[in-house]
């Protein structure tokens, strides 16, 4: 950010380094562009308007305006009678919060100009610590006054004391679901780690039973062509989160909730206390074999756009063999379906300008290409009593498989 700042504030485009030669093949007169090679002042009184992008090889796409004219200065010099911005303090006992509270006193006494930078360093850059205080009022010297009352063990009706309770909350465990598989993962653990290996390898054995092959020995032999079969890759990815929730219990890490999405909904039931390892193996074994079966009956596509806009597009097309299979987020989605109908709203999508990307999978999960293997699923399993007490409490979607 440092020639963003040098334009906006030093009024001077810096020089970019390192030019010996302009490529003789781009016009730069054609299309008006010049290349910086000394540092060029602005005129001092004109408004100055300047884009800073980000358009990066990993995939970042993004694009800032920024504008500043040559009477605005770029930090606040008063601060007026409205109400003010709350004031955060923690410390690591109550000794150090009232030494902590004394510098801030002492700050606002020098340099009041800055309240609101101080403000929003303290609530945004700070570590939040056991002890801490927050301080509300109209000015700055009544907000100083309140600190020393504060410093001196008189009560302020402007302090509000506070405990923050950082590491000691419980955390919670997140199951992905498939599409997050590569080649070779789990092997340093496997290789490394006694823990890890024993439980996979419990898992290979409950494994192995069913489907008269080894998941261990798929995991340490996979290619890119092995996940791409549904049958091998959830599983193979169950084993791997098992042996990382076993591996964080070992450390004394235990979670307070659990939840997945799709098959990461099996690896949360087991570690929620809900399933023993056996069942879980049992369901992650049937689901992702039959499963396996609908290979070819669909595809799927993530699109970065809410769901009710997503779903207009859908009926304005008269799209009716796709089906939105996941609500990631406000503005992210997942489509499932017809691969003819898929390719007819991404022709859409690209006309609007909305990002999408057709996954690297032969699959339509969480569609009705999964109601041909309801049944079949459904009997396998119904022989599964999971356990009415639990460890951990287990959040998950009731409406898909």
């Amino acid at each position: 950010m440092r020639k963003p700042w040098c334009v906006l504030k030093l009024k001077t485009i810096p020089a970019t380094i390192g030019i010996n030669e302009l490529n003789p093949v781009i016009p730069f007169d054609d299309l008006n562009l010049a290349v910086v090679t000394n540092n060029v002042e602005l005129p001092p009184d004109t408004q100055i308007t300047i884009g800073v992008n980000s358009f990066g090889f990993g995939g970042a796409n993004a694009h800032v305006v920024l504008q500043v004219s040559s009477s605005t200065h770029m930090i606040v010099s008063h601060v007026d009678d409205a109400t003010l911005p709350p004031l955060w303090l923690s410390a690591k006992s109550p000794e150090a919060l009232r030494s902590r509270a004394e510098q801030l006193a002492d700050l606002l006494e020098r340099s009041p100009e800055k309240y609101y930078d101080i403000a929003w360093t303290l609530r945004y850059h700070r570590e939040r610590h056991a002890h801490g205080l927050w301080v509300a009022g109209d000015d700055v010297a009544q907000l100083k006054q309140a600190l020393l009352e504060y410093v001196s063990g008189q009560e302020s009706a402007l302090i509000h004391s506070t405990r923050f309770i950082g590491d000691q909350r419980p955390p919670v465990f997140v199951y992905s679901g498939n599409g997050c598989q590569w080649p070779g993962m789990a092997k340093t653990l496997l290789n490394e780690s006694e823990a890890f290996r024993n439980i996979v390898e419990e898992v290979d054995a409950y494994y192995q039973a069913l489907a008269g092959q080894s998941i261990l020995e798929v995991m340490l032999s996979a290619t890119h062509d092995t996940y791409q079969q549904t049958e091998l890759a959830q599983p193979a990815l169950f084993a791997l989160q098992v042996g990382i929730t076993q591996l964080l219990r070992d450390s004394g890490i235990e979670p307070a909730a659990v939840t997945g999405h799709s098959v990461g909904e099996v690896a949360a039931a087991w570690a929620s206390g809900a399933l023993t390892l056996e069942q879980a193996v049992s369901v992650i074994y049937h689901r992702s074999y039959y499963q396996g079966q609908t290979a070819g009956l669909g595809q799927m596509t993530a699109v970065a756009l809410s769901v009710d806009h997503v779903q207009t597009i859908i009926t304005k097309l008269g799209l009716t063999h796709i089906s939105i299979a996941g609500i990631n987020s406000a503005k992210g989605i997942t489509l499932a379906g017809d691969v003819a109908e898929l390719t007819v709203i991404e022709a859409h999508l690209t006309q609007i300008g909305a990002r999408f990307k057709r996954l690297d999978l032969n699959y339509a999960f969480h569609s009705p290409a999964m109601d041909g293997i309801q049944k079949k699923l459904l009997t396998s399993l119904a022989s599964l009593q999971p356990s009415e007490t639990s460890t951990a409490r287990f959040f998950f979607d009731s409406n898909g498989y």
